[in-house]
């Protein structure tokens, strides 16, 4: 996806450390329930999802951290990692990110992550950013977490597959992915008969 609404002062600015960006992450899990979070110092409200929606995105739920998000006019199936602390939760949760990933089912939610770019300094983050550029760097769905603890910290790692997930089950799923393919038609079981019938499959010239 090109980054063309940058101009050329704004990449100066990027560079000179005067603007920053910031992530906005949001994931809708099977069940319908939306969280969202991000890793600037206060909440941020945007419309970068449908451009009219104003949506709030909170700070201190737990938030730290996405993988590499890869840009390229390649097909392929991009795997992302999104990470969050287990135990720093904002008073105002109602339930910490890592006990609803790892209590409820999330094979197929939906996942976007965008960016905003802000002043260095900038803390207030209202619906209508002052440098007005929020752009949208992925979009893909959930696959399965991680939990792991050491001496220091404790950290959930939610592994996310892009649009062509599905096509890669080896590499990314490892399994046909019957929870996606339920979120919209919830009666199509045809995914499970599908490793099955794979091996009545000849291939020859």
């Amino acid at each position: 996806m090109p980054r063309t609404d940058l101009t050329k002062t704004q990449l100066a600015n990027l560079d000179d450390r005067t603007l920053r960006l910031i992530d906005l992450i949001r994931l809708e899990l099977p069940d319908g329930s939306i969280k969202r979070f991000t890793n600037a110092e206060a909440d941020v409200t945007s419309k970068v999802v449908d451009g009219s929606t104003s949506e709030v995105y909170l700070t201190g739920q737990g938030y730290l951290n996405h993988g590499p998000v890869p840009l390229t006019s390649q097909i392929n199936a991009n795997r992302i990692e999104i990470t969050f602390d287990s135990t720093v939760t904002d008073s105002s949760a109602t339930q910490p990110i890592s006990r609803i990933l790892l209590n409820n089912t999330i094979s197929g939610g939906s996942v976007i992550i965008s960016k905003r770019l802000v002043q260095s300094t900038e803390t207030n983050f209202n619906a209508n950013p002052s440098h007005g550029v929020e752009f949208i760097v992925f979009k893909g769905l959930m696959d399965n977490v991680s939990y792991k603890v050491t001496n220091t910290e404790s950290t959930v790692t939610l592994f996310c597959g892009g649009p062509f997930a599905n096509f890669d089950r080896t590499s990314v799923y490892g399994f046909t992915n019957t929870a996606s393919q339920q979120k919209k038609y919830p009666n199509d079981t045809g995914f499970d008969f599908s490793a099955n019938n794979f091996q009545n499959i000849r291939w020859e010239e």
